[in-house]
């Protein structure tokens, strides 16, 4: 007879002793309920029941993945707009939205420096771009417990595993002469050409004065100074003492020649002898070579070879982790862990001080006053609950395409503007007149007065004012008001011809009072009478 208790046997009737005693996991055929008892809802592979413990949820390149998914099912979209999504519809008619992310706009990324996990962004990862963190005077302070570098369990404040600058597989080099330059010299543009046998690393500069004094240095890209620098920094002297000052940010250079440039030179140290004693280079003043055989006492400091720097402190201050030239105070390659950040958005202060927020919390956007929103849409459209002004400040407000407008229609409008019940026309009463021609301008009803029998009203181009509409009356009962027009001709409408100059509004009769209306070439004038 074949024995059953065999270790495989054993194990798996273990596992089953272990499912069937959790009273509270119930499984079905198409899913799992766990956290009580029941059966799970059809559309979830996975029901979980808890007040105090949370899950990790699937993942899904699309939602439209997800068949008939129950109504508040939520995923995690890989495709797309990365993101968590919630059907907020049924599972008929499934309606995916997304959880917010920022202030309910569209999902946030993260990048140099930032890491974006769900919806939780963290300090860390690849530095794209130089990155500066101002300390305006506040101090930067690393609190709460041990500093580890090049170690996951440091014992100690700071424990760095290797010294504070790494970098396996370089080579310190030197060129340059030596230190018994016995010659001065002084005048702005002073400067010394070297050549740079092969890539490297410029470390430090070395140059020797018989004067104390202070100045600047630059560092230029071929002979002379004729180009922009590469660098510029203080150098300081001390009469008979060689100079040695270390570049801020060591400059990774290619072979090739360059130029060490002294924005004023007093007493600073060369050789004039019969031999050529740096053959590499050459003294220059400004871009122009001295000749013969002239060098500056100097020194140029290089490292060569591939450099593997975990941790790097530069004698100027800036501190680099991953970066073996760090070009800010603080300078990170790599992953950071911000351990008092919580599960959320992070945004940044004014100041910088990162902070956490829950993504439901960000979103307070609300419409009201003719503005509605349907989800995460703010479309114009609903109900005005005050009086409303649109201030065009001399700009157009234009309503195009092929629908109507309507003004109190309590059904859809059948004409491209109809209003049901009044409207209005601006009105400027006692309108004078002049010999030049007083501009008639806007539209609607315009009393004209005028004094004499020689005063004159002009109507603007018909061209620039298509379909616009003026009502003229003569307010005067002795004087006729002449109307031109600066742009077409005026139509009587009871006539075929045009006037054949102003226009008359006369002090009684069919022409007292005319409409004006512009076809966009001419003005018609349609008489209303007394």
């Amino acid at each position: 007879m074949k024995s059953l208790f065999t270790p495989a046997y054993f194990y798996r009737g273990l596992a089953l002793t272990a499912l069937l005693a959790a009273g509270s996991l119930a499984a079905q055929a198409q899913g799992v309920r766990i956290g009580a008892a029941g059966a799970p809802d059809a559309s979830a592979i996975l029901d979980l029941v808890s007040g105090t413990k949370g899950a990790l949820l699937p993942r899904v390149v699309a939602t439209t993945d997800v068949t008939s998914p129950a109504t508040g099912l939520i995923v995690f979209q890989t495709g797309g707009t990365p993101g968590y999504y919630y059907n907020a519809g049924t599972s008929a008619a499934p309606s995916w939205v997304q959880l917010a992310t920022t202030s309910g706009a569209a999902a946030v990324t993260a990048s140099n420096g930032l890491t974006k996990t769900g919806q939780n962004i963290a300090l860390g990862g690849n530095l794209s771009t130089p990155v500066t963190i101002l300390q305006a005077g506040n101090a930067l302070s690393f609190t709460g417990g041990n500093v580890g570098v090049g170690t996951a369990t440091p014992s100690a404040t700071l424990e760095t595993n290797g010294d504070f600058r790494v970098a396996n597989g370089t080579t310190a080099q030197t060129l340059g002469t030596g230190t018994t330059g016995n010659v001065t010299a002084g005048t702005a543009g002073l400067g010394q050409s070297f050549t740079l046998p092969t890539a490297g690393t410029i470390t430090s500069i070395r140059l020797r004065s018989n004067t104390t004094y202070s100045t600047t240095f630059s560092l230029y890209s071929g002979s002379g100074n004729g180009s922009t620098p590469l660098v510029t920094q203080p150098i300081n002297f001390v009469a008979g003492t060689a100079a040695t000052v270390a570049l801020t940010t060591p400059l990774v250079l290619g072979q090739g020649t360059y130029t060490i440039a002294l924005a004023q030179a007093t007493g600073i140290m060369y050789y004039s002898t019969g031999s050529d004693v740096y053959p590499g280079g050459s003294l220059y003043f400004g871009s122009n070579a001295a000749g013969g055989n002239i060098d500056l006492e100097f020194g140029v400091s290089y490292t060569t070879g591939a450099a593997s720097s975990t941790f790097y402190v530069s004698p100027g201050g800036n501190v680099g982790v991953g970066v073996s030239n760090p070009g800010a105070n603080l300078d990170v390659a790599g992953s950071t862990r911000l351990r008092s950040l919580a599960a959320g958005v992070v945004s940044a202060a004014a100041d910088g001080t990162l902070s956490s927020t829950s993504a439901a919390s960000l979103d307070a956007t609300t419409a009201s006053n003719g503005l509605t929103r349907t989800g995460t849409d703010v479309a114009l459209g609903g109900t005005l609950t005050q009086a409303t002004t649109i201030a065009t400040g001399g700009n157009n407000l234009t309503v195009t395409g092929t629908g109507n407008v309507g003004i109190g229609t309590s059904s859809a409008p059948t004409s491209t503007l109809q209003v049901a019940g009044t409207n209005a026309v601006g009105v400027v009463m006692g309108l004078a007149g002049n010999n030049s021609g007083t501009p008639l301008t806007g539209g609607g009803y315009l009393g004209l007065s005028p004094t004499n029998g020689s005063d004159y009203y002009l109507l603007p181009n018909a061209a620039n004012c298509v379909g616009r509409v003026y009502y003229l009356r003569n307010n005067s009962s002795s004087n006729t008001a002449y109307v031109g027009t600066s742009g077409g001709l005026i139509f009587d409408g009871g006539s075929a011809t045009a006037a054949s100059g102003a226009y008359g509004l006369g002090t009684s009769g069919s022409t007292k009072t005319v409409t004006a209306i512009s076809d966009g070439t001419n003005w018609t004038f349609i008489r209303g009478g007394n």
